[in-house]
């Protein structure tokens, strides 16, 4: 299922060795920068991943609407 991929993805940008700053984009465009794995939070069990904003707000994401997970910068 392409949603396990997308969480694994988001795993290995978390765990990457240097640190691999990411942003997640929704089905909708709307897209979510990730500088650091403190601002990203994977449901184990759920169905969703949290991200908090630069303003400390967090945003719960359905993982079955995330449309992709990438690099920034293009690393």
């Amino acid at each position: 299922m392409r949603c396990f991929r997308v969480i694994e993805s988001i795993r290995e940008f978390n765990g990457a060795a240097p640190l691999v700053p990411c942003e997640v984009r929704m089905a909708d465009g709307e897209r979510y920068p990730v500088p650091h794995p403190d601002f990203i939070l994977v449901s184990r069990r759920g169905p969703y991943v949290v991200i908090e904003d630069s303003e400390g707000r967090p945003h719960h994401l359905n993982v079955l609407l995330i449309d992709r997970a990438s690099p920034v910068n293009g690393r």
